[in-house]
């Protein structure tokens, strides 16, 4: 899609208003350009203070009638602006009127995909329970007892990390930035680690 910048391009002509009061700007420079030095000793007598108020408002006056201007000049651009704005939002609200059906139908289609997925693997999980509860039956048949491996009172077991070998290893364990934090304590010394480990057990025949 492509815009045509021509009639914008030659609408720039549009600030040619402007050129009146800019051919002026030399002779108000002339009459009204006084530096610092020369205001300050004009203020100081009435006459001449008469002379400066009355610069300050041919000068206000010049600067509201080019406001005026400036909002005259503009308001065909502002006016194409806003006809632009509501053009597009009336072609943009058909495209997305064509676009909805398609993207609720992919929505359709992923939802029931996810839903065949689950049901697929619900499946698998009750085809495995009941594999595993058939081979139970068959052992306990059998005269064979399935007992759950025996649990163990939790342990604590003291990690001293005086070795690279030591520390290496509670690396593994933990994190190598908690174990850095807890290598030395304030005083210089190694730390002794206290873990509660709480595991089954087997011993071996």
């Amino acid at each position: 899609m492509t815009v045509d910048t021509d009639s914008f391009v030659t609408q720039r002509k549009d600030v040619v208003v402007f050129d009146q009061t800019e051919k002026g700007l030399a002779e108000l420079e002339e009459r009204f350009g006084w530096d610092d030095e020369k205001l300050d000793s004009m203020l100081v007598h009435v006459e001449e203070q008469e002379v400066v108020k009355g610069a300050k408002k041919t000068l206000t006056s010049l600067r509201t009638d080019l406001e005026n201007v400036k909002k005259e000049a503009k308001k065909p651009y502002l006016d194409a602006g806003k006809a632009i704005e509501d053009k597009y939002k009336e072609v943009l609200a058909r495209v997305k009127k064509i676009e909805a059906p398609i993207d609720a139908a992919i929505a359709r289609r992923k939802k029931a995909d996810d839903d065949a997925a689950k049901a697929a693997q619900a499946k698998k999980d009750a085809e495995k329970d009941a594999r595993i509860a058939e081979l139970e039956a068959q052992l306990k048949a059998a005269g064979q007892d399935i007992a759950a491996p025996p649990e163990f009172e939790p342990k604590e077991v003291v990690l001293s990390l005086a070795t690279a070998k030591q520390v290496k290893a509670a690396k593994e364990l933990f994190t190598a930035k908690v174990i850095n934090d807890l290598l030395i304590d304030s005083e210089g010394q190694a730390y002794e680690l206290k873990v509660t480990v709480s595991r089954s057990e087997f011993s071996e025949g």
